[in-house]
């Protein structure tokens, strides 16, 4: 079936090649189809291969259906020739659309052109490829037909000064054997993705023998290959530049799920019935906390902008019909999930980190008692010292050090002691007097005569009541107790901690820090519970946990995963990646 609008820019591109004194030399004609359906998987040097790489088609007078961005198409005058050539828009963030569409129109018997490598190989390599045209292979039933260019770099390619005048530029061309891919399980794909680029490797070489043997010795020049002598980059260096592209297209998609997973929060919980209106105090934090999500999300973003925008969008809308039907427990629930995603973004953890500090329950430490292997794995990784700032006292940390694979500093009994866990040596220790004790215990009988009371040497008294809340008792208890006792708590349940007064978390973090020589302000903490609210209060950057208090999420800067998600090591291994980057 003739096609005048593909045929017409056939045209024009073959005068512009005459023009430009393009000098083609084709191979492989014998593995081009006549008909039917097939994967035109080519290499990508330059910005002008998907109008050289159909030259062998036209043998048999065929046309290549080319996978493009979808940005192009967007173009009003690029994006009406694309889809005058039934080009096929392809959704950077979201390639499933399509693929669909790739898979149709081989089934209807059309060359469908893909470049595997997904966009220029700086390093005019074939660089790691991705699963796309083996995919599609698979699905529609069709061969691939790899195809190979070596040349059309010194035209037009990235980051290169363009060179469209009478150039007489040569550009050797070669159809390789096709094969089709069966693969239906992840493993399958895999493999076939190495087969292709093996023979698209092996292609190359073959591609550039002969172009040096036809065209003269390479030269030191930027398009030729760093291991043929050229100043092209490496392909581990043009391998590591992609990784980064591939990482930020990631990061959009984790972001775009993650901003509607907010709006349909918001759209879900104004369906449910409530008894009470909720409070304009947690109204007023969770919409800071999304305007300051909204506010700062497309930061730094390349790509999928639009996606973004289309999310802000519908969280606002969201936000307008639905707050004023919000429970409290709701607007709090979205206040943490708003701040979990704005910790997520790139640019929120600094640059310089000096020490981390972790709390233990319910923060490393998993409802089962045990330190995941993940946590355990990054917290080891990490290229800063670690410490551990917890409630307990000295004879229950060893259950958690032994699960790590260092000895860190333990600040234990919310600060009232320090203890090196490499030496087994207490640095600090801060006692009541007998005296001290004697008062404490009367103040707690004289709160609850059913409390148990539990002392941890002199350095600590826990006390608990479940007739309680932890909150009511630790009010009851401080106001008996004065100023002769620091009183906080850090479990649900009817849970009070005593320590000696003026003694706390982030008195304990401070110690180290000033024999360390550390800034506060480099300091980056990990928690839960009220207990620590004054060492968020003390370091640069507090990180609550997806299970912590909301007086705690209130306080901290930054908010990851529950506990029992790998929070902490959530934040960590990107704080690793961060600091080594520097």
């Amino acid at each position: 079936m003739g096609e005048p609008f593909y045929h017409t820019v056939i045209g024009l591109a073959r005068a512009l090649f005459k023009a430009q004194g393009l000098k083609f030399t084709v191979s492989g004609w014998e593995n081009v189809p006549k008909d039917g359906g097939a994967v035109i998987a080519v290499n990508h040097t330059g910005y002008l291969d998907f109008m050289y790489a159909g030259i062998p088609f036209r043998l048999h007078k065929r046309y290549v259906r080319y996978m493009a961005k979808a940005e192009a198409f967007k173009n009003p005058f690029v994006g009406g020739i694309l889809r005058g050539m039934k080009h096929i828009p392809v959704d950077r963030i979201d390639g499933h659309t399509s693929l669909e569409a790739a898979v149709d129109a081989l089934k209807r018997g059309e060359l469908v052109g893909i470049f595997p490598e997904s966009t220029v190989s700086q390093s005019f390599e074939i660089k790691s490829i991705r699963s796309g045209a083996v995919r599609m292979s698979a699905e529609s039933g069709t061969p691939i037909i790899p195809v190979i260019m070596f040349g059309s770099q010194r035209v037009l390619t990235k980051g290169h000064k363009a060179n469209l005048g009478r150039s007489h530029t040569p550009i050797h061309i070669r159809v390789l054997p096709g094969w089709q891919s069966t693969a239906t399980t992840p493993e399958e794909v895999q493999a076939d993705k190495e087969k292709l680029r093996t023979q698209m490797q092996e292609g190359l070489n073959q591609v550039i023998a002969e172009y040096e043997e036809k065209e003269g010795p390479l030269p030191h020049e930027y398009w030729v290959p760093a291991r043929f002598g050229g100043t092209a980059p490496t392909l581990e260096e043009a391998e590591a530049d992609y990784k980064k592209i591939e990482e930020e297209r990631s990061r959009v998609r984790t972001l775009r799920d993650d901003l509607k997973a907010i709006s349909a929060s918001i759209s879900t919980k104004t369906k449910e019935l409530y008894g009470e209106a909720a409070s304009e105090e947690n109204l007023r934090k969770a919409k800071a906390h999304l305007d300051k999500l909204l506010g700062d999300v497309s930061e730094g973003l390349s790509e999928g902008q639009d996606k973004i925008a289309a999310a802000r969008a519908e969280i606002r809308e969201a936000w307008e019909n639905g707050s004023k039907k919000l429970s409290d427990d709701s607007l709090v629930a979205l206040a943490l999930q708003a701040k979990q995603v704005y910790s997520k973004l790139p640019f929120v953890l600094p640059k310089t980190i000096e020490l981390i500090s972790c709390d233990v329950d319910g923060t490393i430490l998993r409802s089962d008692h045990t330190v995941s292997e993940r946590t355990a794995a990054a917290l080891d990784a990490a290229p800063v010292p670690v410490i551990l700032a917890t409630g307990r006292p000295r004879d229950k940390i060893d259950e958690v050090v032994n699960q790590l694979p260092f000895k860190p500093l333990c600040v234990l009994a919310n600060g009232a002691m320090i203890w090196d866990s490499a030496t087994d040596t207490v640095l600090y220790q801060a006692e009541f007097s007998d005296a001290d004790i004697q008062f404490i215990d009367s103040c707690v009988r004289a709160v609850s005569d059913d409390a148990a009371i539990a002392w941890s040497g002199k350095v600590k008294c826990l006390v608990s009541d479940d007739q309680f809340t932890s909150a009511e008792l630790c009010a009851d208890i401080s106001g008996r107790v004065g100023d002769r006792a620091t009183v906080t708590w850090s479990a649900e349940g009817g849970f009070a901690e005593i320590s000696v007064p003026g003694v706390s978390k982030a008195t304990g973090v401070a110690r180290i820090l000033e024999e360390k020589g550390i800034n506060p302000r480099n300091v980056l903490a990990f928690g839960d519970m009220p207990n620590d609210i004054e060492l968020f209060e003390l370091v640069g950057t507090s990180v609550a946990m997806g299970n912590a208090v909301p007086e705690a999420v209130e306080k901290a800067t930054l908010a990851t995963a529950a506990n029992e998600e790998d929070g902490v090591a959530l934040v960590v291994e990107r704080l690793t990646k961060k600091l080594q980057s520097n």
